[in-house]
């Protein structure tokens, strides 16, 4: 029977065998969980926040919507884990092994993954602002629609990562590994983006990056003039420029 709302807070459980365990919903803020065996287990809405998870196994593990803000999971096993709209907020995975994994909507603002492994993994609409990839390994990978503002991708790896509408603003690339033009031409880049010399130069990116910035301008003029009260528009004009206003370039 799942396990509803129990409370094991700070709970000392390592090396522990739980492979294929059900602990949805169960409370394990601070535990420590080192090598801890949690492959295939159900862990989803479950609250880890600052758990020490270094060197676990969580290979094929369910953590959807889980809580995991602070937790150190350094050197942990997540190959083919679902992490969809998981919280991993401030997170350290540092030489941890993500391959395969969805992390669809994962939150992992500020998060440490120097030299982590995610390739062919899914971080579709992941949030990665100022998160610290330096060296990580996202060859494969699907990063459409990420927010990667602020973030460190100091010689990591993206040989064929897809890169489609990924934001790039104040984002480090620093001679990133197999990063190529089309990627960065796909993506929104900013003049503030950091590129390799050779890329950054490029007439196709330079063009990308005056276009992002003039669309971002004209959004920003559409939403200042839908804030401007207008007492004596009709109602379907008022709907019309509020229509106007959310639209994305």
């Amino acid at each position: 029977m799942p396990l509803l709302h129990i409370d094991f807070r700070r709970l000392h459980l390592r090396q522990a065998d739980l492979d294929g365990a059900d602990l949805s919903h169960v409370d394990l803020a601070g535990a420590d969980l080192a090598h801890v065996r949690l492959n295939g287990a159900n862990l989803t809405t479950a609250e880890l926040s600052r758990v020490n998870l270094t060197y676990a196994g969580l290979s094929g593990a369910d953590l959807t919507r889980v809580s995991l803000q602070e937790a150190d999971l350094a050197h942990a096993n997540l190959t083919d884990a679902t992490l969809t709209g998981a919280s991993l907020h401030a997170a350290i995975l540092a030489d941890a092994s993500v391959n395969e994994a969805d992390l669809t909507k994962a939150h992992l603002d500020g998060a440490k993954l120097v030299k982590a492994r995610f390739r062919g993994a899914n971080l579709n609409q992941a949030r990665l602002w100022r998160a610290d990839l330096t060296g990580a390994d996202l060859r494969g990978a699907n990063l459409t629609s990420a927010h990667l503002g602020q973030a460190i991708l100091a010689n990591a790896y993206l040989d064929g990562a897809d890169l489609t509408d990924v934001h790039l603003r104040d984002a480090d690339l620093t001679d990133v590994v197999g990063l190529t033009v089309e990627q960065v031409v796909s993506a929104h880049p900013a003049p503030s983006t950091t590129l390799p010399s050779e890329i950054a130069s490029d007439p196709s990116v330079v063009a990308r990056i005056q276009a992002v910035e003039e669309a971002r301008h004209r959004r920003e003029r559409r939403m200042s003039v839908g804030l401007v009260p207008q007492p004596s528009a009709a109602p379907q004009q008022e709907a019309s420029a509020a229509s106007a206003s959310g639209e994305s370039d």
